[in-house]
């Protein structure tokens, strides 16, 4: 049997090592450019997803100024934009898997994965509203704002037709924001970055009470054609 003499072990050892040696630097070396290139990727992503953020904000905030100001199709156009942002943020969200897994990073993922779900349902809700208010206004007064202070019986029997039909309209809305709440609910409490936590911070307070509005409004709307006297 062949036995390897003490003497010549080390040479032997030396021998050995030598052959394995190219195979192990060239895995380390393709594990750290697929490492870099993965980081590469992973930064740009980033950098992509805090300018889609800023961008759908700027889009959602201009919204709600323009339904203020009842220029609904504007708003909707500018709802739409938010919505492309929003749903390419949370596409490179899914991309950043790895850093997810990571326990300090990964919650800071979830909970902005979470936070930019909740606005996208939001804006869903804005977008159902924007709609609704335009056609009821367009029937009443066409293309000119709506004061209800100044409307004509004839104007405010049609206002009322069309509340009379609104109630799956009003429904979907309550449920976008119900989703949302959801979405909401799995943002975690504690242990968040400053600038997340102060994203999180406002639709935690304000999100609940849109809710219990809708819940204490759609039944007054549901029965305010008939406690005025529509249809007859």
């Amino acid at each position: 049997m062949y036995s390897i003499q003490p003497a010549n072990f080390l040479d032997h050892y030396r021998t050995e090592r030598k052959k394995k040696n190219p195979w192990i630097f060239f895995i380390v070396l393709i594990a750290l450019i697929a490492l870099g290139v993965a980081s590469v990727f992973a930064a740009r992503s980033v950098l992509r997803i805090v300018d889609y953020t800023q961008k759908a904000k700027d889009h959602l905030l201009y919204s709600v100024t323009l339904l203020r100001d009842q220029q609904f199709a504007y708003a909707r156009t500018n709802i739409a934009s938010a919505q492309y942002y929003l749903r390419s943020v949370q596409e490179d969200l899914s991309g950043l898997r790895a850093i997810a897994a990571v326990p300090v990073l990964g919650r800071q993922v979830r909970a902005f994965t979470y936070t930019i779900a909740t606005i996208d349902r939001l804006s869903i809700a804005m977008d159902r509203g924007a709609q609704f208010a335009n056609k009821l206004v367009t029937t009443i007064v066409g293309n000119k704002p709506l004061h209800f202070s100044e409307i004509t019986p004839e104007q405010k029997r049609l206002f009322l037709a069309q509340l009379f039909e609104a109630s799956p309209v009003l429904q979907g809305i309550k449920s976008d924001v119900d989703l949302a709440m959801l979405s909401l609910a799995r943002v975690p409490d504690r242990f968040l970055l400053p600038p997340l936590a102060s994203a999180v911070e406002p639709l935690k307070m304000q999100l609940p009470r849109a809710q219990h509005s809708l819940q204490i409004a759609l039944p007054l709307l549901d029965a305010l054609p008939l406690v005025s006297g529509y249809p007859k």
